[in-house]
């Protein structure tokens, strides 16, 4: 038989063998033949029947002839009819398709059925081999890892599975080729990675000492950019070799305090500037400006500026005319008083100030205390201020320390405050106001031809003049050649506006210029229920110095029980965001800390009324809110943003040392200070430094482990710490190198002051 035939056959009706009866229980069983016979071969494709047709009509015949004589006439007679009157099915050979995969063939006088082989089918009584799918033999791939091959003519497909550390390729299983052969890369981790020869592997090696991965290879490790100017670990300044390996033609820098950095010489104030000296960003500077803030009338400001270096600096202040101006010899009120003078760093008065500011020798480490004289009394309203102007300019040989004093003396002035002076920064061109509620802000040219566009939350502006009247989007545009060093723009909201709410926090400042931004109130009550106001000042830091976090430490309350009736003293907070939105969150959250909304009575955004399901706050691009706390926390925002921090009015206390209202900045996480100098005002009687740092972190102040009042755990993050300080100059640091935050403040009767200690500026573009 062919090898596509297999040997089954049946009849038609199904039946497998007939069963007959005789007379006398005799039982003949006829089976069908399961031999296969040359006449009845099947066609190719056929599998063959196991019957034979003739077998059975010979035995129906017989059946019925015995049937006949053993049964009598009657049985005989019905088996022979039965027999004789069995005609043909069909004809002999006649074929027919009994289904899609088998034949039907007559054979002597009756169909039997093939069944065509695996694959093949019935075509016209025919079994047809099965159509051809591919080119016998050929391969292809099923999947990554199976092979698939053309067998038996092209009908069919057969998988063939590849090894384990083998893929298929072109329908072939071969090696898995992973990278390119004999290619190299650097990693990561500084290792080189080869690819194998024929591409299937992936080899790392580490470089040797003082080699590092370059291009795929190991290569001496360069110290520099080949022909780039370069400096040494010494500091001097010298030429990158061909090879980047050495420093050739080293050679010091002229100045004696010269610094060499990021490739080129500077004076200790343009690396100071830059960010570049040792410590990083830093609050010092070469160049201060600071106008006079409007406050108390009677007293002349002052200016502590501090040395930290451990040489002699000398510094110069310019008035408006662009020359040295004349020191204020003393100023006070009664019997105290504050004088200009120069100390050295044991506090000792190493030279009395009473002339022309210029080239005034700092001792290493020490400090002076600076009172100029106004220039014109100030009015109070909102104006291009030019010409004879109350600006000074503080220019000094080296990095010092500034702080502005509004008055620098004394008690007995119910009117003051201070601020942190920051030195003049080129990027400085795009800043936002932060200022107490219905104040204003002062913006100080400090170049030529500088333009400037301001625009405001608010158009109600005190007296405005033509050149600052705010157009009909709340803009302000001062054009070049009008506004010069020294110059101000004074914008004030107007006062008479019985005490609503304008705010100019949040308006934006464009200048093509460096411009420095104070915010300020003539005298400001806090809350606005209270009868008693105070002065408030504070530089705004750059947006660049703004950040995404804020730890705000509680002040040194004046109460003895904050729970006793009438007392109100808490910090009211006010959160600026910056050119983006910004989303807070609060630890602890805001409905926990937050006692009390707004320190005005109306325009305000309460910050608890922004707060969402889950604790959160968000402010729009400039937007302001305020809320009141006794307690401390931590402000997390997902932009950069700035918070303030006041103090409330004397009326909110009970205590004899009652002090008064102060507006101080808070300085952002990242922009906090390892070391500071600060000086604490002879108008306090009582002054405080209030920490906010790392659990464990080891302060000093003047060289000895301060010796705290309070000290508080405010989440498992951050600490509160407060010291009391004396008047004058003090240095605060930390031993561990560990970077905190920090304000200086004090009280006296119905007076107060503060600002923050330190803030590192970023590095300068």
């Amino acid at each position: 038989m062919r090898d596509h035939i297999d040997i089954v056959r049946r009849r038609v009706d199904g039946s497998r063998a007939r069963l007959h009866v005789l007379s006398g229980a005799l039982l003949v069983v006829v089976l069908w033949s399961s031999a296969c016979s040359d006449d009845n071969t099947g066609n190719p494709g056929e599998i063959s029947n196991q019957t034979s047709n003739g077998t059975s009509a010979t035995s129906n015949a017989t059946s019925g002839t015995t049937g006949g004589t053993t049964g009598g006439a009657t049985g005989g007679t019905t088996g022979g009819t039965t027999g004789a009157t069995t005609g043909p099915e069909c004809e002999e050979g006649e074929r027919r398709c009994g289904g899609q995969d088998r034949v039907e063939i007559c054979e002597e006088g009756a169909w039997s059925e093939a069944f065509c082989s695996d694959g093949w089918r019935c075509e016209s009584g025919q079994c047809a081999p099965p159509p051809q799918v591919c080119d016998n033999g050929e391969v292809r791939c099923l999947n990554s890892n199976t092979a698939e091959r053309c067998v038996d003519g092209g009908t069919r497909w057969v998988a063939e599975p590849c090894a384990p550390d083998l893929a298929c390729e072109m329908g072939l299983c071969a090696p898995v080729v992973v990278c390119e052969a004999n290619t190299s890369r650097c990693l990561e981790d500084g290792q080189v990675e080869r690819c194998s020869e024929d591409g299937t592997e992936l080899l790392t090696a580490p470089c040797d000492e003082g080699e590092a991965c370059q291009e795929g290879a190991c290569a001496p490790i360069p110290i520099c950019e080949p022909g780039a100017s370069v400096c040494t670990e010494g500091g001097q300044l010298g030429v990158c070799s061909e090879d980047g390996a050495t420093i050739e033609q080293p050679m010091d820098c002229p100045g004696e305090t010269d610094v060499c950095s990021a490739g080129e010489c500077l004076t200790l104030c343009e690396a100071t500037a830059r960010g570049l000296v040792a410590g990083g960003p830093t609050h010092l500077g070469c160049e201060f400006w600071s106008p006079l803030l409007e406050g108390s009338p009677i007293q002349a400001p002052g200016f502590a500026l501090t040395n930290p270096n451990p040489f002699e600096v000398q510094f110069t202040v310019y008035d408006y005319t662009h020359e040295p101006e004349d020191a204020v010899a003393e100023a006070g009120v009664g019997e105290e008083r504050v004088r200009s003078e120069v100390l050295d760093a044991e506090g000792e008065v190493v030279e009395a100030l009473d002339g022309v500011l210029e080239a005034i020798a700092l001792p290493p480490g020490g400090r002076a205390v600076v009172l100029v004289q106004r220039k014109r009394v100030l009015g109070f309203n909102s104006a291009l201020r030019i010409g004879r102007v109350n600006t000074w300019q503080i220019v000094s040989s080296h990095p010092i320390g500034a702080s502005q004093f509004g008055p620098l003396c004394c008690a007995g002035v119910n009117d003051s405050d201070s601020s942190l002076l920051l030195p003049k920064q080129r990027d400085t061109l795009r800043q936002r106001i932060v200022a107490p509620s219905n104040g204003y802000v002062t913006i100080v040219a400090t170049e030529d031809n500088t333009e400037i566009r301001v625009e405001l939350p608010t158009r109600e502006l005190a007296d405005p003049t033509p050149q600052v009247t705010p157009d009909n989007t709340g803009a302000i545009n001062i054009g070049p050649g009008t506004f010069n060093a020294f110059d101000q723009l004074h914008l004030q909201v107007d006062r008479n506006n019985d005490r609503d709410a304008l705010d100019l926090s949040g308006g934006l400042i464009i200048s093509n210029r460096p411009v420095m931004v104070f915010g300020g109130h003539v005298s400001s009550y806090v809350p606005f229920s209270t009868i008693t106001s105070d002065h408030l000042q504070e530089q705004i830091p750059p947006m660049n110095a703004w950040g995404t976090r804020s730890v705000v430490g509680v002040t040194r309350w004046r109460s003895e029980d904050l729970t006793a009736e009438g007392v109100e003293e808490r910090n009211y907070v006010k959160l600026v965001a910056g050119d983006d939105p910004v989303r807070f969150t609060f630890t602890p959250p805001l409905s926990e800390v937050a006692d009390a909304g707004p320190y005005s009575d109306s325009g305000e955004v309460d910050c608890r009324a922004l707060a969402e399901a889950e604790g959160g706050a968000t402010l729009d691009a400039g937007g302001v809110c305020v809320f009141g706390t006794r307690d401390d926390l931590v402000i997390d925002g997902d932009a950069p943003f700035l918070a303030a921090q006041l103090i409330t009015s004397s009326r909110t206390t009970d205590a004899a040392l009652s002090g008064d209202p102060t507006f101080m900045v808070v300085p952002a996480v990242e922009h906090h200070v390892t070391e500071a100098r600060f000086h604490a005002s002879p108008v306090a009687e009582a002054s405080y430094v209030t920490l906010v740092t790392p659990p464990g972190n080891t302060i000093l102040l003047d060289g000895q482990p301060i010796e705290p009042l309070e000290e508080v755990t405010v989440t498992d993050d951050w600490s509160r710490v407060t010291v009391s300080v004396s008047p004058g100059t003090h240095r605060i640091e930390s031993a561990d190198g560990v970077e905190f935050g920090a304000i200086v403040y004090g009280y006296a009767v119905e007076a107060s002051f503060g600002h923050p200690i330190g803030l590192a500026l970023p590095r300068a573009r």
